[in-house]
């Protein structure tokens, strides 16, 4: 399980993050952002393909939260 209780293989959020903190829609963005970079191991390319996005798109919001 990583740091967003999901388990190795899979790239999709935790349908509850915690109850008591709520959560923009850019908090779940990011999050999700973040995921599928650790669970792609840092390539990009095959990150935009876990969030089935275009790699100008993944680029993009990658700026936007400030991910390197």
């Amino acid at each position: 399980m990583n740091e967003f209780g999901l388990a190795p293989g899979t790239a999709a959020l935790p349908t509850e993050v915690a109850p008591d903190i709520e959560l923009s829609l850019a908090d779940y963005e990011r999050m999700a952002l973040e995921c599928a970079l650790d669970e792609a191991g840092g390539n990009k390319i095959a990150a935009a393909k876990l969030l089935r996005v275009g790699k100008s798109t993944l680029y993009r919001k990658l700026t936007q939260h400030g991910i390197a």
